[in-house]
């Protein structure tokens, strides 16, 4: 691969150069610590399991791509290219679904139904057994088109009477259909359901009410044959569901709740937490639980809350339907379903309260009791990365998916006893935001009362905005280089704070801006707040940092950062992400590494750098855009999935038009499905991505997790077909004509068969597609 020569940017050559021989991957002294994978072989001892040779390089071929490999940059990407809709892995690799969308589990008395949009996979073995094992799934979020096409086939429910049309008046605008009332627009506000009739009311409590009864997690247990491969233990009465509005099959001893809140904002709440949604990442425990991390809750019910922590009123929406299959805003008549839904806890006979949500969430397989941890922050949680060392506090390390999101770190109170920590880890400590510097060095900032606040800089971020907390009013406003409607100067918010507290802005802390009696209390007011008040003291705004992984030899922390792209909202500190600015394609994300100073999980200082970029080969780039969920192989080699969104993927782009041009927003089109691929982190290939594995049409490939021996991979398939839904007889495929870069970055032309929606698993046309998790093995 070319190194980039660029002033800005951090090659993965002078990165390691600047950490030091000794913090290169295998050169620091293997010591106990944790990663996703329980019980594996110890890192560094890790027999090889035949996918990846001792050096590093795949023992595979690459599945086709459309564009230029980082492993074969001088390849010429194919002039007619087809996409396929099927689960491409490298030849010699097989795949069988383990558990899809609305399979019914368990003996009768103690079934589930397993949830939609698989994200998430972990692995425990299952205390006795040597052949069954927990396998844990989060259900993160509804695909509307799709899910409503397959309501009948996988859910055995009826379907709704729910459906988008252009207004008479105006076509280009949309109308909502819903158990024969019409109502304007694509949105009901939350004001107007109740004034509904009847039975419109009772579609839309119907709608939402299955929508969250499919999300939440899966607990199955699964059995391992001689393959390696898993299977449902079908009639087991383990099984267990948390949906987004109750449990199923959770039964505790007499007295217990099935869930609880702990840590410092449990005082906020009267009763347990009713249920889990947005369930994006996670991890296992070294002592044999799961941790599941809730994102995007602010899509479904109100995130905003007062100083005092009460909700917002001011901030309750409604129901809206998405209406166009492009993304142009224009109604389709001719697919009536909407792409998505947004607002189900709104839709609820009882709205759900947002407090209850945004938290990382500790489940145990034995019991099915779930706890919120709330000294782990409530934001846009995307994962959760613990490391656990004999002697030492525990660190677990998250991400806040947003633009402009966090990297963060909790570290316990209680050091380990050993590597396999205690229980109690997560229920006391500190919540720290990581400040990073363009020295390649960075600091954690505590989420305490006592931190002073800072002058906000919007000016090094992409987009010139912040998001920082308002007062006295609560929840958050947009401060910025440019103010405006919506958008405050750096003045006008510090002025704002210097009122509400009544000192001078140089003496205020984040204490100041919540209204808790004690210290206690004020610590919990700000975990429930977290993203606004980090930017409060300075804290990085970042590139939508995802997954986050421990590597299970060295303890250096690999962060992937999605897209570096910014918005009204948020958008990266272009100090630290220099490909923010700029038409170049590495502008859609990168690998990060980052070591603590002295090796310590509780330091509050480290150094950081770049892995390995995003975009065309020539570009200085890995071959893909957007990395998403990583692990790692019991031999130390990275994994990443890739998540260009559903209405990017395969979108030509022969025009001259700035948004299909490196830089533009719809650029990552060019890089096709989705997929898989391994980074070495060690050797002669170290940094170089090797694809693995395509996804099938308009989804992408989450939660991979790789059983202890390394011969199995877990992997989620999420939402195919998201956009165009079930691929039909009437639609199959369509021509799209692409300019692209080959690896000398000439410009030379591609058409591309592309499918119309998706019918995976099935290659039956009509069939709608089924998310489903899939164990893969060599052979």
């Amino acid at each position: 691969m070319t190194e980039s020569r660029s002033s800005g940017e951090i090659s993965r050559r002078s990165f390691f150069r600047y950490m030091g021989a000794g913090a290169v991957a295998g050169g620091l002294p293997f010591f106990n610590c944790t990663s996703s994978k329980v019980g594996e072989t110890p890192a560094g001892k890790a027999a090889q399991t035949g996918w990846v040779a001792a050096d590093g390089k795949p023992n595979w071929t690459e599945p086709a791509r459309p564009v230029p490999s980082a492993a074969a940059p001088k390849q010429a990407p194919p002039s007619v290219f087809t996409v396929s809709d099927g689960l491409e892995l490298a030849e010699g690799f097989s795949y069988r679904i383990i558990a899809g969308w609305g399979d019914l589990l368990g003996a009768d008395g103690h079934q589930i139904r397993f949830g939609y949009n698989n994200d998430y996979t972990g692995l425990l073995p299952v205390p006795g057994s040597k052949t069954d094992y927990f396998l844990f799934v989060n259900h993160e979020d509804i695909s509307a088109r799709p899910w409503l096409q397959g309501m009948a086939k996988f859910r055995e429910t009826a379907a709704f009477d729910v459906g988008l049309a252009p207004d008479p008046a105006d076509p280009k605008k949309p109308v909502t259909r819903v158990a024969g009332t019409t109502v304007p627009g694509n949105a009901i506000p939350l004001a107007q359901i109740a004034a509904l009739p009847e039975p419109a009311r009772a579609e839309i409590h119907r709608l939402c009410e299955t929508a969250l009864d499919d999300l939440g997690i899966s607990i199955v247990r699964v059995r391992r044959d001689d393959s390696g491969s898993f299977s449902v233990v079908r009639d087991a009465t383990d099984h267990r569901r948390f949906s987004g509005i109750a449990p199923h099959n959770v039964k505790t001893m007499a007295g217990e709740d099935a869930s609880s809140f702990d840590g410092p904002a449990a005082f906020l709440f009267n009763s347990a937490p009713r249920g889990t949604f947005g369930n994006c990442s996670g991890a296992t425990t070294p002592w044999g639980t799961f941790l599941t991390c809730e994102e995007n809750i602010q899509n479904h019910l109100n995130p905003g809350v007062t100083p005092a922590g009460a909700e917002l009123e001011t901030d309750r929406k409604g129901v809206m339907f998405q209406v166009s299959r492009k993304g142009d805003g224009t109604v389709d008549g001719s697919i009536p379903a909407p792409n998505f839904i947004y607002g189900f806890g709104f839709g609820l006979e009882k709205p759900l309260d947002g407090r209850e949500y945004g938290w990382v969430c500790e489940f145990d397989p034995a019991t099915g009791q779930m706890k919120k941890h709330t000294w782990l922050g409530r934001f846009r949680h995307e994962n959760l990365a613990p490391r656990v060392v004999a002697g030492k506090q525990m660190a677990a390390y998250m991400g806040d998916d947003r633009r402009g999101g966090h990297v963060w770190k909790f570290v316990s109170k209680q050091k380990a006893k050993d590597a396999r920590g205690e229980t109690n880890l997560l229920s006391d400590g500190t919540l720290y935001a990581a400040r990073f510097e363009p020295g390649f060095s960075g600091e954690w900032l505590p989420l305490v009362p006592e931190q002073k606040l800072v002058r906000p800089q919007p000016e090094h971020c992409s987009r010139g905005r912040l998001t920082l907390p308002r007062r006295p009013s609560g929840g958050e406003v947009l401060v910025g280089t440019e103010p405006g409607e919506g958008v405050l100067s750096v003045d006008a918010w510090v002025a704002e704070i210097e009122n509400y507290t009544n000192k001078a802005f140089d003496a205020c802390t984040l204490g100041d801006l919540v209204e808790g009696a004690d210290r206690d209390q004020k610590q919990g007011l700000l975990v429930l707040d977290a993203f606004v008040m980090a930017n409060a003291i300075g804290a990085t705004p970042s590139s939508r940092p995802e997954d986050l992984e421990v590597h299970p030899g060295d303890g250096s922390v690999y962060i992937a950062f999605t897209d570096h792209t910014g918005s009204g909202s948020g958008s990266p500190d272009q100090r630290i992400f220099e490909d923010a600015v700029g038409d170049v394609s590495r502008r859609y994300g990168g690998i990060y590494r980052l070591i603590e100073a002295e090796d310590d999980p509780a330091a509050t200082r480290f150094s950081w750098g770049k892995f390995v970029s995003s975009g065309d080969v020539c570009d200085a780039g890995g071959g893909f855009a957007c990395p998403d969920n990583l692990a790692f192989d019991p031999q130390g080699n990275l994994w990443l999935v890739t998540d260009v969104s559903s209405g990017t993927l395969n979108r030509g782009n022969a025009s001259d038009k700035k948004a299909f041009q490196p830089g533009g927003k719809r650029y990552p089109g060019v890089f096709g499905n989705n997929a898989m691929y391994m980074v070495p982190a060690d050797g002669p290939s170290r940094g170089v991505p090797h694809c693995f594995a395509v996804g099938p049409c308009e989804c992408e490939l989450t939660g991979p997790t790789f059983a202890a021996d390394g011969r199995t991979l877990i992997l989620s398939v999420q939402h195919p077909g998201e956009i165009y839904g079930t691929r039909t007889r009437a639609e199959p495929a369509g021509k799209e004509r692409f300019r692209i870069r080959n690896g000398e970055g000439q410009i030379v032309a591609q058409e591309r068969e592309v499918p119309r929606g998706s019918n995976w698993p099935s290659d039956q046309l009509d069939t709608p597609p089924r998310p489903c998790v899939v164990a893969i093995i060599k052979g």
